[in-house]
């Protein structure tokens, strides 16, 4: 059974001890999404310094717009990466993170910047994003003066999760976890087998989407591929 708690990044920042000192950060279950930019290395390599700037700036005003739109609280931004998680693993909070990977792999489609379209137009370059989801129980809590982060073991095997797309060629992969809190179960779901992750001695088990049929049962748009 998954659990919600709207309000509780608001809570953990506010949250002080008598000392005046920000409270221990608190355990509780959550939503993991990790995203990065498909071979922006490569793409970096290409552009002036100035496009560069300019196309990471765009990636995270997507990905705030679109993720905090889903209900998602930003932890972070490495680089190209974003790292961003909901309070709670119920099955509608799986399903916004869900819908939050697709619009954000949507977004390119809809991009009419002038940066966007001159390096599509010079350099056929299009961004894209690839996505790693999990749940699990986290320490969330402020690590210092106006920062809120997530920490533990299940965000480490988020990012890991999502690295795995590179080595399977897969735009998006979910834990055996994530799949477990889905409402229809794993009729939507196809395992993509058992991989070894750094940092952990047992082999994880990684699903892919069956997007057709997913978008059908939850309304998700058609306009990118899984």
């Amino acid at each position: 059974q998954g659990t919600t708690a709207p309000d509780l990044d608001s809570q953990a920042a506010n949250t002080k001890t008598q000392w005046g000192k920000p409270a221990a950060p608190t355990s509780r279950a959550a939503t993991l999404f990790v995203a990065d930019l498909k071979g922006f290395t490569g793409i970096s390599a290409r552009l002036s310094p100035e496009q560069v700037a300019a196309l990471l700036a765009e990636w995270y005003m997507d990905c705030n717009v679109i993720l905090k739109h889903y209900g998602a609280s930003i932890d972070k931004f490495i680089g190209d990466c974003v790292f961003a998680y909901w309070h709670g693993t119920a099955a509608d909070v799986c399903v916004s993170a869900v819908q939050a990977a697709q619009a954000l792999r949507a977004a390119e489609d809809a991009a009419t910047s002038p940066t966007r379209v001159l390096v599509r137009e010079q350099q056929d370059i299009v961004l894209d994003c690839r996505i790693g989801l999990h749940v699990g129980e986290v320490a969330i809590g402020a690590m210092g003066k106006g920062i809120n982060t997530a920490l533990g073991d299940a965000v480490n095997l988020a990012f890991r999760i999502e690295g795995l797309t590179r080595k399977l060629d897969k735009p998006l992969l979910v834990s055996a976890q994530f799949v477990e809190h889905w409402p229809e179960g794993r009729q939507y779901f196809k395992s993509c087998g058992y991989h070894e992750v750094k940092g952990r001695a047992e082999m994880i088990e990684v699903f892919s989407l069956e997007r057709d049929e997913i978008c059908k049962s939850r309304g998700i748009p058609k306009s990118s591929q899984f």
